[in-house]
């Protein structure tokens, strides 16, 4: 069992103070074995915080991180993936490659072409757990969005709220949970719902 924590959006410090101390309480107690940043940091500091605090807690976890449409660095990539075994492969963009923004269809059409069988992307500031039924394809590709973690402004929401994502993906099995977590101070970040036993097929 893989367990993933995602999260993005950050945009600090223009739109949002800091990182909720909150998110790194969760680390704590989750112990994820991967980390998925889906960009939008703004700054290059603000990226190489999460990951060095994120480190301290959990020194072994494997991180994929993209940089996104308000980065102000270069330094990561805009596509990244974790090869999970069992032929599933879990994908990250931030999102600014697709447009309309968020749009389904082009999300799974750009995770298909990739041979991903998890998108995970972001770039809306609005949580999403979805397995879109796109005509003529029988494969099935979950596309997650974790939200905003900072609750900053911008995307197509208008007060958006303080989330991110844990993934509890068997890979043998093909199955997949999904939770929303969520926070009303950034103090304490709360499962509110969760998809569960999503089935992906190959």
């Amino acid at each position: 069992m893989a367990t993933i924590v995602a999260a993005g959006d950050f945009h600090v410090p223009h739109r949002a103070d800091g990182i909720p101390n909150g998110f790194y309480k969760a680390i704590e107690r989750i112990r994820p074995g991967y980390l998925v940043l889906t960009g939008d940091y703004t700054e290059k500091r603000v990226y190489e915080e999460v990951v060095a605090r994120v480190k301290e807690i959990v020194p072994n976890i494997v991180i994929a991180a993209v940089r996104g449409n308000m980065d102000t660095f270069k330094d990561l990539p805009t596509e990244d993936f974790i090869d999970l075994s069992g032929g599933r492969i879990l994908g990250v963009i931030h999102g600014h490659q697709i447009f309309p923004r968020g749009d389904t269809t082009k999300l799974y059409k750009f995770a298909e072409k990739r041979g991903r069988t998890i998108l995970i992307h972001g770039h809306t500031h609005t949580f999403s757990v979805e397995v879109p039924i796109i005509v003529g394809s029988k494969k099935h590709i979950l596309l997650v969005n974790p939200g905003t973690l900072t609750g900053a402004r911008g995307g197509i929401t208008l007060n958006p709220q303080m989330t991110f994502a844990t993934l509890y993906v068997d890979p043998a099995r093909g199955y997949v949970e999904v939770e929303r977590r969520e926070s009303e101070d950034g103090e304490t970040f709360d499962v509110v719902a969760t998809r569960k036993s999503v089935r992906l097929r190959v």
